[in-house]
């Protein structure tokens, strides 16, 4: 027998538009190796042997990401008015090079700073020790290396 579907099941089933949440929730699912990561992570869990059974590896480790995905300005470069102060020639030119060079560099840097600071919105940090704080870094920016390489991967993963 089949059963009834709630008000929130009907309305949400009735839903047209996908949400961005909802996008990159898709896109993280397909992108993430969730059987690799839990076959690293099993040696080192919980078996539960005394006390209460441990949840699931592969929903501990999804309930992580999912804290980690919702919870740099530099000074190195030349000022415009001085570069549009300098006479036409060579050094203007070499110097106006070197800026866009620096500028193309930094915003290879800054873009990792930005996935967690405005997608992941990890703004401000607590203070939970060095080993904490250090660990949950080198997750995010472990996140914000794997959404930044969504698109190849998921290219990869239709073909």
């Amino acid at each position: 027998m089949k059963q009834q579907m709630s008000f929130a099941q009907n309305e949400y089933a009735g839903k047209k538009k996908v949400t961005r949440r909802e996008r990159f929730l898709g896109e993280m699912e397909r992108v993430v190796p969730w059987a690799r990561l839990c076959a690293v992570i099993e040696p080192h869990y919980p078996q539960g042997r005394r006390g209460r059974p441990p949840i699931g590896i592969e929903r501990m480790l999804r309930i992580y990401f999912l804290q980690q995905w919702y919870a740099l300005e530099w000074h190195v470069a030349a000022k415009r008015g001085k570069v549009k102060a300098m006479a036409e020639g060579l050094l203007k030119e070499l110097t106006v090079r070197l800026e866009r060079v620096k500028a193309q560099v930094r915003a290879r840097v800054e873009h990792p700073f930005h996935i967690l600071k405005n997608l992941f919105r990890h703004r401000e940090t607590r203070y939970r020790g060095l080993a904490k704080n250090t660990a949950q870094l080198h997750s995010l920016f472990a996140l914000a290396n794997l959404f930044i390489a969504r698109r190849p991967l998921l290219n990869t993963a239709t073909e």
